[in-house]
């Protein structure tokens, strides 16, 4: 998949589609383990082990919803 990488703040990311979270176990908010395989030359991303604490849980809720309610507003800064 072709992804574009994104300024988020002084930051940079890039998106994942929900479907390849959902495949991965994966939810917004959730800590992921990245990192670089020299020999491939790739960014190698894994679901971390253990369970996500009840404050994470609700902090990725309340982002998820912020994104979904500000989502043009947030793709056209992405664009910029």
């Amino acid at each position: 998949m072709i992804r574009k990488i994104i300024q988020i703040g002084t930051s940079v990311g890039a998106t994942i589609p929900r479907d390849a979270l959902q495949s991965w176990g994966v939810k917004a908010g959730q800590e992921i383990n990245v990192e670089f395989d020299k020999e491939m030359n790739a960014v190698v991303i894994r679901p971390k082990e253990g369970k996500i604490s009840k404050a994470d849980e609700r902090v990725a809720r309340l982002t998820l919803s912020f994104i979904n309610r500000y989502r043009s507003d947030l793709e056209k800064l992405a664009r910029e």
